[in-house]
């Protein structure tokens, strides 16, 4: 599904995810590289999650928010700004 400028919903996700893991990542003064290693990736691999490129699914966000020692709503987007991706979509 796609809204009205074009933009699929699981893009628009992944990316506000990818903006919400960013922001929880400089919060803890890590850089990619270590969140990478933390987490069992490359940062290579890091950076396109980060970006929007590729998706997180529920068990990389759970492990993210250990690492930065988050709770996990704020790395959900439909948490964070209040409204379903449904909704952006419409």
């Amino acid at each position: 599904m796609t809204n009205r400028h074009g933009i699929a919903a699981r893009d628009m996700y992944n990316a506000m995810a990818g903006e919400l893991v960013e922001s929880a990542r400089e919060n803890a003064k890590l850089t990619q590289t270590e969140l990478a290693r933390r987490l069992g990736m490359t940062q290579p691999a890091l950076s396109r999650k980060l970006s929007g490129a590729r998706g997180w699914d529920i068990g990389e966000l759970i492990e993210v928010a250990s690492v930065l020692d988050v709770p996990i709503t704020d790395l959900i987007p439909e948490r964070r700004v209040g409204t379903s991706v449904r909704s952006l979509t419409q």
